[in-house]
């Protein structure tokens, strides 16, 4: 049986599915960091940054995704 608790047992659809209900998180970061009362300039930086990689992360399983879909 596998299981598809883990990340990367699973499909690059459900891949895409999970980055995308991170999302919320990922616009929590920025209010986090503030309340925090971290640096301007390094909440800028870390809130880009992870932006950044959230968008990378699901444009790649968006690209698999379309080339295990057409095998």
């Amino acid at each position: 049986m596998e299981s598809k608790f883990f990340y990367w047992n699973l499909s690059y659809k459900r891949k895409i599915y999970r980055t995308i209900g991170s999302l919320p998180i990922i616009m929590l970061v920025p209010i986090v960091l503030y309340w925090g009362e971290i640096n301007k300039y390094a909440n800028i930086l870390i809130s880009s940054m992870n932006f950044f990689i959230w968008i990378a992360q699901l444009v790649y399983n968006y690209k698999k995704y379309k080339c295990e879909e057409n095998k």
